[in-house]
């Protein structure tokens, strides 16, 4: 079957969304979860997984208008792939990533949560309402993924790093991202997102190392970001509609790259 296409190429000028200024202005911190106060100690060596998702439960099942939970500045965690489930109580939920999170140093050193799923680091699903901010940095350590890649003896599936399945009306801003195993970011049947003020770097040389890969998604906005990846700097995926890209700094990655969609673009 012959694929459609149609792209609307256009200067535009846009300001921050409304929508991200009050979410963020009006943040009440009163209803917060902050992973130290669950045993994490931020020291970058210790599994803080347990603490993260003892906070994580009390940040969901919290009944308030929004609920918080807190990374700390100045602290490193190290985190097996963890899935971050909902749906949740509050209409809004935010993870206030203001320190640094980073994944094991080696392959054998990741524990699944499902063997047979293998396919994600950091993943949040079905929570509308999901606000991520705070300035913090996500390091995937994706070097021994990326030398396993071209090992055909190595029998390991990278993984992407940040994976958001069904968030309605997600918000992703300000934060840094370097060196995933695979895509830094995935959206699959998100609509609303807004994403933005991101810095996505991984090297040249890195395999499919995309900065963003939307699938199944529409009314997405990716704005004021600088991406600086191995491949693509942003991959728009089967059945994605209204996809609005701009202001984004791109290189040495391979461009915006456009797969099996029928959809509005804006650069």
């Amino acid at each position: 079957m012959e694929l459609q296409f149609v792209v609307f190429a256009m200067f535009v000028i846009v300001a921050s969304s409304s929508c991200l200024c009050v979410r963020l202005t009006s943040h009440d911190l009163r209803h917060s979860f902050n992973v130290l106060d669950y045993g994490a100690v931020g020291n970058g060596k210790n599994d803080e997984s347990r603490a993260f998702m003892d906070a994580w439960k009390d940040t969901c099942s919290a009944i308030y208008e929004s609920s918080t939970l807190v990374i700390p500045k100045e602290k490193t965690f190290m985190l097996q792939p963890l899935w971050f489930m909902g749906p949740c109580n509050s209409p809004t939920i935010y993870v206030k990533l203001e320190g640094t999170i980073i994944a094991p140093n080696t392959i054998e050193g990741w524990k699944w949560p499902n063997e047979n799923d293998r396919g994600s680091w950091i993943r949040f699903s079905y929570i509308n309402g999901l606000v991520v901010y705070g300035g913090g940095l996500i390091d995937g350590k994706g070097a021994p993924w990326w030398d396993c890649y071209s090992n055909v003896m190595c029998e390991s599936e990278n993984p992407t790093a940040l994976h958001f399945h069904a968030c309605e009306n997600l918000i992703l801003t300000g934060l840094t991202h370097i060196n995933s195993p695979r895509n830094h970011i995935s959206l699959n049947a998100c609509h609303g997102s807004q994403i933005s003020k991101l810095h996505i770097i991984a090297p040249n040389e890195s395999p499919n190392t995309d900065g963003i890969d939307i699938a199944e998604s529409s009314n997405v906005v990716i704005e004021n970001s600088k991406m600086e990846t191995g491949d693509d700097c942003i991959a728009i995926n089967h059945g994605s509609t209204s996809i609005d890209i701009v202001g984004i700094f791109c290189g040495p990655g391979h461009g915006i790259r456009l797969v099996q969609s029928y959809f509005l673009f804006q650069y």
